[in-house]
């Protein structure tokens, strides 16, 4: 891909926003800007599976932390 400057990115990112919000149709996107949203999107993507892989490990190594809890209770039983 090639090296975009600051005002195109902005052109970008303010085209994606008409998109998402429906303002504009796929057809009235060019190719080219259309290549640079879609690496915009896997980036979004990547950013949410990252976030959803750490509350993951957080919700298990919560529920081991609670199995430990009832085992040690029912130990004390």
């Amino acid at each position: 891909m090639k090296n975009i400057d600051l005002s195109e990115l902005d052109r970008i990112l303010k085209l994606k926003s008409k998109y998402d919000s429906g303002d504009i149709d796929i057809d009235m996107i060019s190719p080219q800007d259309y290549e640079v949203m879609n690496l915009l999107y896997k980036s979004e993507l990547n950013e949410k599976n990252s976030e959803i892989k750490k509350i993951r490990d957080e919700i298990n190594e919560i529920y081991t932390l609670m199995e430990e809890v009832v085992n040690n209770n029912e130990n004390k039983e």
